[in-house]
């Protein structure tokens, strides 16, 4: 499977493709890192809506349409994530510039505006000692530097690319979506279904309380029961309203989000 050379002579690299910040991976290393992607969980919320394959259906100007530019017709132009992925997706998320990289300085001018930005560290490199003593010396001023302008914080490689999709700062795991779209789509087969039908359908294990022996010997079989039908409804309820957000802000740019 190529890639169009045309959209790709710079070899940029792509946005939660890590091993494209590197090197240049091939188009199959590429593809796979993609589909474990959260461009590969965009797409498949996208899937999910009924309201993108309408815009699909039928293209005009609507709150949508920035996302359906970015995307296309993922139902019949683009039915397969890997044909989006290699004619449209990546160049979605590829940086529109190069990332800064370490230069060696050659002149005056090229230095004291070096030395006019907050995050660049400008350092003087004696020769006449050996590496081992300079790459120490580099590592301590490197930390101090990025302790100054960082904290305790790790750094956000992605915070400054300019790329056409960005994706949502979140917490939300890969995990957590691809649940929060097997809700979506029992409640589109199963509108009516109650919510403990939801946690069933899921297999949602509500987690065991903290007890002590003493309390076990209090607790009956009929208790037990219903405090594990509360849980899975109250459970069901939250994953039903935050796949409803989930697939909603897909549909407007914004993603991964559940709020």
């Amino acid at each position: 499977m190529g890639i169009p050379m045309e959209n790709n002579q710079k070899n940029l690299p792509i946005k939660g493709i890590r091993s494209s910040f590197s090197k240049n991976p091939s188009p199959l290393d590429e593809l796979k890192e993609a589909k474990e992607s959260l461009a590969y969980w965009w797409y498949k919320t996208l899937k999910e809506s009924a309201a993108y394959k309408d815009i699909c259906r039928a293209p005009r100007k609507t709150e949508l349409w920035k996302t359906y530019l970015a995307f296309g017709d993922i139902f019949e132009k683009y039915p397969k994530f890997e044909d989006w992925w290699v004619k449209k997706g990546r160049f979605q998320f590829q940086l529109k510039k190069s990332p800064p990289k370490v230069k060696k300085l050659e002149d005056y001018v090229a230095a004291r505006k070096s030395l006019e930005k907050d995050d660049v560290l400008v350092l003087e490199i004696p020769l006449t000692v050996t590496k081992q003593t300079s790459m120490r010396g580099i590592r301590k001023l490197l930390n101090e530097a990025h302790t100054k302008l960082y904290g305790d914080k790790p750094i956000d490689i992605y915070k400054s690319a300019d790329t056409t999709l960005k994706y949502q700062k979140s917490k939300i795991r890969i995990e957590t979506i691809e649940t929060l779209l097997d809700v979506y789509r029992f409640k589109k087969r199963k509108p009516g279904a109650k919510l403990r039908e939801v946690a069933d359908a899921i297999k949602f294990v509500p987690d065991l309380f903290l007890r002590t022996s003493e309390d076990l010997e209090h607790i009956t079989p009929e208790y037990e029961l219903k405090i594990e039908a509360r849980r899975k409804t109250i459970a069901a309820s939250r994953f039903v309203k935050q796949a409803e957000n989930l697939v909603h802000n897909a549909e407007r740019g914004i993603f991964p989000s559940i709020k």
